[in-house]
């Protein structure tokens, strides 16, 4: 039995009082952000620091009789937890999981439990982390006599048959649609006329598992997943083409708080947009982001790390890798064993260390240590070509000299770190992107992959397309990071080469960290930078234009998409970034720059557009990898455009309307219901009767709750700002930003929201 532990909980930062607070909880989202912190715009500039947690726990003498231990999904980082003042269990790495035995440690009554945070450290990462206990927290208690810990796993898949693994004498229910289809011993288990699992048709099986008094439930999708030389990567027999996004595990707005609601809500999104899969960045990812894309349909590519024992960052975990790495390896496959989306294992991530011997020996060893937990996933590494080709070369490799210091950075001026590894690449992208492409086919970097290729199932390329046809003939390769402006070229190669079995474009979502290394800046917005710019979406899920684009090269789109580059901006020339090619929005509202130069794209997988502007055409183009662009003087009204064949013949059309009449404040609630751990998310918008937003208002909205509801986070998706998240006021950016609230208690709350000089809308909701 699993008791989720949120309430009661006191927390304090090194220094400081006890406050009261909820999990989960991100402690380093509330410090305050500084040019001087060593996180740099790797950490979006937030601090490190040291806190502590204290819980009572109450304990029956009936619970004693159980086996206890305390399971925490992911405590960022370095944590050491005390149970009645002894130490029962360090953790180090602050992505994984882990179980702390309490037997021993308990008594009788109350038991005061203490988690010590150490993240002062920093920099550790390459982007944003938070920090705390972040994710959920679970009393778990056994019956000695229970089944114990279950595993399962499908066999085949035609005929069906599955294996349960459990402790002996254990029982099994199968339900299918409520019907009980299977009763009797855990085991070889045939399901007639099974119903299997793919991402297009997410089919789970609810699965009790019962020994003594225990009864444990699962729910499982009955699939096989193999990589097949000449086949690519087939699931149910079925070869399938991943059609990806990498993601990172913050929550946005929420930090790097784990919510439920917001897993579904992320998945959802990028499920309609058209992906097939994510590849999560660069760490494992949490038990609701698993659940979500088993009830939805994702597939799955779980990573354990960004970086091996070369740091990439002065504090990073390379500093405790070799001590810690097996235990990460075997902590994922337990938690992502009997999700059916999790189809791949990632050992690694742009790991230089790959370039070498000892960096194939140890991906052997990781290999065999993953093997011998879950044999049923291939396993692949993002391998960044380049980054191998100058590691080779003693160019961007991390050189220790010895004098590592395990001490908080004091600095008095912003603090500069050395480029290395990805850094370093991600410094030189924008100037030497194309030397990149050509650099990735030479003699050095083929003989670097090919001693990498054996202990690969799929190679994992980052940024490496030029290899695709030159390995694509006799290896299994997998696009684990691309940027959007090769998606064309890419997929034309998924189309060509089965042994390419997908595409992961970098990224889904916008993410705080690595500040502005996606965005296009504009100077006349202040404040430090804060978040990425890299993502299709924005922070709350809002597409942007590149998210269109990707459309059109993932799946064919032929029905046009209008984005246009922002006319309020028209004077000022952005700082501009490789990873996003257009900061084109869908919007053809920009009251009061009539007459200015709009520059507008379309994109479409048909063979030319046609645009008009209010009836008048402004000209017909051909399509270059799946773009055009039009230029002329912005005037409201409706543009549109409508795709042709070769032959003049309409293929689809869409188009973009201004908005009409006086701009209101409009406020959406996804759920007026609340109770639990359930958020409800607030679409936040400037807009006409329509719902056509004005993203030429960017104003302060202040977001004002009442009653047993609480506001969690408040923000927009501007990338430079002083502005925090947990603001109960924070400025609108191109017309539109999100709240996010959640109930504290039972009864009717309300929320206000407010700007000046505009209309103000209140919001009732029902809490439990």
């Amino acid at each position: 039995m699993k008791t989720r532990l949120t309430k009661g909980w006191r927390f304090r930062e090194e220094g400081g009082e006890f406050i009261a607070i909820e999990l989960p909880h991100d402690a380093m989202l509330s410090g305050t952000r500084s040019p001087l912190s060593p996180t740099g715009k790797d950490g979006a500039y937030f601090p490190g620091g040291r806190y502590e947690y204290r819980l009572d726990l109450e304990l029956t003498d009936e619970d004693l009789s159980f086996d206890l231990a305390l399971h925490f999904e992911g405590v960022y980082r370095n944590a050491t937890i005390l149970v009645n003042g002894q130490k029962a269990y360090f953790q180090a790495y602050g992505f994984t999981d882990f179980y702390v035995n309490l037997n021993g440690f308990v008594k009788e009554g109350n038991n005061e439990i203490q988690v010590l945070v150490d993240n002062s450290l920093v920099p550790n990462a390459r982007w944003y982390t938070g920090a705390g206990i972040y994710r959920p927290v679970y009393l778990e208690k056994h019956d000695k006599e229970g089944p114990g810990d279950i595993k399962i796993r499908t066999i085949s898949f035609s005929p069906a048959e599955i294996l349960i693994e459990a402790k002996e004498g254990s029982k099994v229910i199968v339900f299918g649609e409520k019907t009980k289809i299977y009763e009797g011993s855990a085991g070889k288990i045939s399901i007639p006329n099974a119903h299997l699992w793919t991402a297009e048709d997410p089919y789970l099986y609810d699965i009790e598992v019962t020994r003594g008094q225990e009864t444990e439930r699962v729910r499982y999708g009955i699939r096989t997943v193999e990589a097949a030389l000449g086949k690519g990567l087939l699931v149910n027999g079925v070869p399938t083409k991943l059609k990806g996004c990498c993601l990172h595990s913050e929550s946005g707005i929420l930090g790097a708080c784990s919510y439920r609601d917001y897993e579904f809500r992320r998945i959802r999104i990028l499920k309609d947009a058209g992906f097939n899969a994510v590849r999560m960045a660069h760490n494992p990812c949490s038990e609701y982001l698993l659940e979500a894309c088993d009830e939805l349909g994702m597939y799955v590519l779980d990573e354990a790390f960004d970086g091996w024992y070369m740091p990439k960052n002065y504090h990073d975990f390379a500093r405790q890798f070799v001590d810690n790495y097996p235990f990460v390896l075997v902590a994922m496959a337990k938690k992502d064993f009997s999700h059916p989306s999790v189809i791949m294992y990632s050992i690694g991530n742009e790991v230089t260390e790959s370039a070498s011997k000892e960096g194939i020996e140890l991906m052997t060893k990781m290999r065999s240590i993953l093997l011998s937990c879950d044999d049923t996933r291939p396993i692949t590494c993002g391998i960044n070509v380049i980054l191998d080709v100058y590691a080779a070369k003693g160019i961007g490799v991390y050189k220790d000299k010895g004098d590592y210091k395990a001490e908080p950075i004091e600095t008095k001026k912003p603090y500069k770190e050395k480029k290395r590894g990805s850094t370093l690449f991600n410094a030189f992208m924008p100037y030497l992107r194309k030397l990149f492409f050509v650099l990735s086919r030479g003699k050095t970097a083929t003989r670097l992959c090919e001693q990498i290729m054996p202990t690969l199932d799929i190679i994992g390329y980052n940024y490496a397309s030029s290899r695709y046809e030159l390995d694509g003939a006799n290896h299994l390769i997998l696009g684990t990071e691309t940027m959007p402006g090769d998606l064309p070229f890419n997929y034309q190669k998924m189309a060509e080469l089965p042994n390419l079995v997908g595409d992961f474009v970098w990224a889904g979502y916008d993410y705080m960290g690595e500040a502005l290394i996606g965005d296009w800046t504009y100077y006349s917005y202040p404040g430090l930078p804060k978040l990425s710019g890299q993502g299709l979406t924005d922070i709350n899920g809002y597409p942007k234009g590149i998210l269109g684009y990707c459309q059109a090269a993932m799946n064919g789109e032929r029905k046009p998409y209008i984005a246009v580059r922002p006319v309020n901006h028209y004077k000022e020339r952005p700082k501009k970034s490789a990873w996003q090619f257009t900061n084109a929005i869908p919007s053809w509202t920009f009251p009061g720059f009539e007459g200015k130069k709009a520059v507008i794209e379309v994109y479409s997988a048909a063979p030319f557009i046609t645009l008009s502007l209010n009836g008048r055409v402004l000209g017909t183009k051909r399509m270059i990898n799946n773009v055009t662009r039009f230029v002329t003087r912005y005037a409201p009204g409706t543009l549109r455009a409508v795709a042709l064949n070769g032959e003049g013949e309409a293929l689809g059309e869409n188009a973009l309307c201004s908005a009409q009449g006086g701009i209101k404040l409009l406020a959406k609630a996804s759920n007026l219901e609340l109770g639990g751990d359930h958020l409800s998310f607030i679409d936040i918008a400037f807009a006409d009767e329509n719902g056509t937003i004005d993203p030429t208002v960017e104003v302060p909205v202040k977001v004002f709750c009442q009653g047993p509801i609480g506001l969690l986070g408040l923000g927009s998706g501007l990338c430079k700002t002083d502005e925090s998240f947990l603001s109960d006021t924070y400025s609108s950016y191109q017309g539109r930003l999100m709240g996010i609230v959640k109930s504290t208690g039972v009864g009717k709350g309300k929320v206000r929201i407010s700007a000046e000089g505009y209309n103000s809308i209140s919001l009732e909701f029902i809490c439990q």
